[in-house]
């Protein structure tokens, strides 16, 4: 079952004076965190909606290779109008989607891991009597979600849904914590830290030189949904003709073509993964796959009793 994960950080109040995703948190950003909760959960997607001060943030998540999408009416819509971006870019890509505001980023990977192995419709953390965030959606949720157009936002959108919300119960006070929260930063900063303790995994290939590794990857997957390298480029924020310096490289030290190029006609051109691509991005994330599980299990057997 694939998971997306969508943060939203398109707000008008990201600005000198308000809240801003890019703020130092620890040693990190707000945002990051984040981000980093969502990959050891391990996410197979992270979208991030962007809008004020887009750029910058975009720069700011660039080396986590998640997908960059903005709201550019962000100043006149709501945090719904933006969730919206980012659900419907992975409706048909994901199966169960997580989603958060970029202002609460305190919850662990522990209930991450919950709410994605709960297997439900539509399901909210709840924290001594609390809802908190991330909450998670089925495709079915999102559906209904996107078709959504009242008052109320996304809970007035699950509140109208006729299979309704379950609350899981959760003792993390972090799906509660949003920056504007005064007291008890102190404590959760250290429990988050604690519990990002892990093995950070990068599996690269490699010749006389590295030329494969998990952002091109990300092209390569990008590009297969959207059948345009310049599209796949702007998502990952990777200029265009890097973009192309890492497509090229892969080809030279494969041997063989990884994308087809079709011309335009009377719909336009596109570019397509070959089928000899196809399968090379499978083998590497089946070479992923099972590193990381092979990671894991050592990892608990040697540092597993400082998590305790």
């Amino acid at each position: 079952m694939r998971t997306g994960a969508i943060i939203v950080a398109a707000g008008a109040a990201c600005g000198e004076d308000g809240f801003s995703p890019m703020k130092k948190l620890g040693t990190v950003s707000v945002i990051e965190r984040i981000i980093m909760t969502f990959q050891q959960a391990e996410a197979d997607y992270i979208v991030v909606v962007t809008g004020a001060k887009a750029e910058a943030l975009e720069r700011c998540v660039a080396r986590y290779n998640c997908i960059c999408l903005r709201n550019p009416e962000y100043e006149s819509t709501q945090m719904l109008d933006s969730a919206k971006i980012g659900l419907r870019y992975l409706q048909n890509i994901c199966d169960q989607f997580l989603l958060t505001p970029a202002d609460t980023p305190l919850f662990t990977v522990r209930t991450v891991k919950m709410l994605k192995e709960a297997g439900l419709p539509a399901a909210i953390p709840l924290c001594g009597g609390q809802e908190g965030h991330p909450i998670i959606l089925s495709r079915e949720a999102v559906d209904h979600v996107l078709s959504y157009e009242k008052e109320g936002g996304i809970r007035g959108a699950l509140d109208t849904w006729q299979d309704g919300i379950t609350y899981l119960e959760v003792s993390d006070p972090g799906t509660l914590f949003d920056t504007d929260t005064p007291n008890g930063c102190e404590a959760l900063l250290k429990h988050h830290n604690k519990q990002l303790l892990r093995p950070e995994l990068k599996v690269c290939l490699a010749r006389e030189e590295t030329f494969f590794d998990g952002r091109a990857q990300m092209l390569l997957k990008l590009i297969k949904q959207s059948g345009s390298v310049r599209m796949a480029c702007s998502r990952l924020n990777l200029s265009y003709s890097k973009g192309w310096k890492l497509l090229n490289l892969l080809e030279e030290q494969l041997g063989f073509p990884v994308i087809d190029r079709h011309p335009g006609g009377l719909n336009g051109g596109y570019t397509s993964l070959s089928a000899r691509g196809e399968d090379f991005l499978s083998r590497y994330e089946e070479l992923v796959c099972r590193s990381r599980e092979a990671v894991e299990k050592i990892y608990g057997e040697v540092f597993g009793d400082l998590e305790e």
